[in-house]
């Protein structure tokens, strides 16, 4: 792609039969190595650069294993000088260029860490008048990679004619593909990773997010806006809650988000990033603010209480769906009156998206069948 600033973008793709054998690592720049689509300055490429660089410098480059290798660079077009992507980068050290986005496709997934894995189940319910697009809420689950993610597409976009839930499922793909390339990203760096990759593709929007990894036995949560999670465990006679995310707004009804005119995703460094030790049986629920809008705490552990886990995600969706319509003291109704006047009694219709998670030992199967994503839009041809 030609930019207007002297340089042009050019991808480059390297398969793994095209690979020379001793060669089949990515080397990424240390300045890079958290977030590598980032541009990089040139003062540290030139301590990367080719026969200059030192043993010292070689061995700080990290590196990662891929049977195909997608890399987008920035080359100078001005002066004398137009070069093929080629020239600039080869698979064992990237030399004078400028990495702005790396992503790695291995063979098969990752398997999770041995421990404990989750058994996961979702559900979603569009709001009524946004059936017909399947509304603004992303979501996925992933088994293999004990993975799960929610994204709440910011609806007042609507009103200048923009659908953010093309913005909320381009995210969450964008983050899913990260994870399932580079699983040891940590979330922040997945976030914007699959933020700067959605803000090439021209998706316009905003969304609030929360992801959920378990690795042995630790769930490591992170939620950016009103969205969240809960984690719940049956102790003596009834389940009791361990933890829940933290609702997070620049102000009433104001989520942080994503945004895709942000380019620094300056909402995620604010991100709340949680890691908890759970155990067999414990049960995790992550949603869009479509529930916790609509139901209190006790409510929803009430629920969990008198449902099989197979049925709990769809429960919860559906108690949460009548109660945004029913005359009553909600959870947003109790924060309005906390924050403005003139609020109505009632719940707030909305997307509602509910993601079960239940721990089992890992070494019980779940068939890869079961993973879930709403990605396609209705009437959307793959």
């Amino acid at each position: 792609m030609e930019r207007n600033d002297g340089f042009a973008d050019r991808t480059l793709v390297i398969g793994r039969f095209g690979i020379p054998a001793a060669s089949r690592r990515l080397a990424i720049p240390a300045a890079s190595r958290e977030f590598p689509q980032l541009g990089l300055p040139v003062p540290d490429l030139d301590r990367c650069r080719g026969p200059g660089s030192s043993r010292r410098d070689r061995e700080r480059l990290p590196s990662a294993d891929a049977d195909r290798v997608v890399i987008t660079v920035t080359l100078p077009t001005g002066g004398d000088h137009k070069y093929d992507a080629t020239e600039y980068a080869n698979v064992s050290m990237v030399i004078m260029v400028l990495v702005t986005y790396v992503k790695l496709a291995p063979s098969s997934k990752t398997s999770p860490v041995p421990g404990l894995r989750l058994h996961l189940f979702g559900a979603n319910i569009p709001h009524d008048d946004k059936r017909g697009t399947g509304g603004e809420d992303a979501f996925f689950l992933d088994h293999t990679l004990n993975t799960f993610g929610v994204a709440d597409g910011v609806g007042g976009w609507a009103a200048v004619g923009i659908n953010s839930g093309m913005f909320s499922r381009a995210i969450l793909g964008a983050a899913l593909g990260t994870i399932s390339s580079n699983p040891r990203l940590t979330h922040k760096a997945a976030i914007k990773v699959a933020h700067r990759a959605v803000m090439r593709q021209g998706y316009p929007g905003s969304t609030t997010l929360i992801l959920g990894t378990l690795s042995g036995s630790k769930l490591h949560l992170t939620n950016l806006g009103d969205s969240g999670a809960m984690i719940l465990r049956h102790s003596g006679q009834q389940w009791k809650m361990l933890s829940r995310t933290t609702e997070q707004q620049h102000e009433f009804n104001y989520p942080y988000q994503l945004r895709h005119d942000d380019q620094e995703s300056s909402d995620v460094d604010k991100a709340e990033s949680t890691t908890q030790q759970i155990r067999v049986g414990d049960i995790v629920i992550a949603a869009s603010d479509g529930l916790w809008d609509n139901l209190f705490e006790g409510e929803i552990i009430d629920i969990v209480a008198s449902t099989s886990v197979d049925q709990l995600a769809g429960t919860i969706a559906a108690k949460a769906y009548n109660a945004s319509k029913a005359k009553r003291k909600s959870p947003f109704y109790l924060h309005c009156i906390q924050h403005r006047k003139g609020c109505s009694e009632g719940g707030k219709q909305d997307d509602i998206t509910v993601i079960v998670g239940s721990a089992i030992i890992a070494t019980d199967d779940i068939a890869s069948s079961l993973d879930q994503h709403n990605f396609d839009m209705p009437g959307s041809t793959v």
